[in-house]
């Protein structure tokens, strides 16, 4: 389209899941179809090899609303990007919860950025959108794989990045397993002592 010299913005997001040669993509692996406000946004592929099930969801959850402040179109698009982030999150435990029904025993991976931080300790400055995705993860019974002591963050914004600080950086990117993928729930869940992921700029 025509330059207006605005910066626009991205209404969803680009998603790709690569799936290994070994695993039989064409005969083990489905891609499950979502409602169409979500795709960009859930990519979710149902693996079956035969003896179990697992839900691998590539998702991409876009901000929250952030600080109340602003012109009057700027609160307006902070609030729609809020609804956006609420649709998505909710659709997904939609999703999950389909499946877990249809599929007893299915072991849940949900993979991506998620504009929030899993622990307190993820970022300097805690926000409202942070409590709620630790109160999400909680309902939807899935926990981030590995310690959540001295994580490596994921994102850093382009300014702190050009300045060479860590400002408002935060671990925003995580992969989550379902409890019903270890016999002792999520708590104290002790994946891979380090889960790399680099958030594109």
């Amino acid at each position: 389209g025509p330059k207006t010299g605005k910066k626009a913005g991205r209404q969803t997001a680009g998603l790709l899941t690569a799936i290994s040669a070994e695993l039989r993509p064409e005969s083990m692996t489905e891609i499950v179809e979502v409602a169409q406000d979500l795709r960009g946004h859930v990519l979710p592929v149902l693996l079956n090899t035969g003896w179990s099930r697992a839900l691998i969801i590539n998702m991409y959850a876009p901000p929250g609303m952030g600080p109340m402040r602003g012109n009057a179109l700027q609160l307006l698009q902070a609030s729609a990007q809020g609804h956006r982030r609420r649709k998505v999150l909710l659709g997904v435990e939609k999703l999950v919860a389909e499946h877990r029904a249809k599929h007893p025993g299915l072991v849940t991976l949900i993979g991506g950025d998620f504009n929030a931080t899993a622990a307190p300790t993820d970022r300097l400055t805690e926000y409202q959108m942070d409590r709620d995705y630790r109160e999400w993860m909680q309902g939807m019974n899935v926990a981030p794989i590995g310690p959540l002591e001295n994580r490596e963050h994921t994102f850093r914004p382009q300014q702190a990045r050009h300045r060479g600080t860590h400002a408002q950086a935060g671990r925003i990117d995580d992969w989550l397993i379902g409890k019903e993928a270890t016999s002792k729930g999520t708590e104290n869940m002790r994946g891979p002592c380090r889960v790399c992921m680099e958030h594109g700029s």
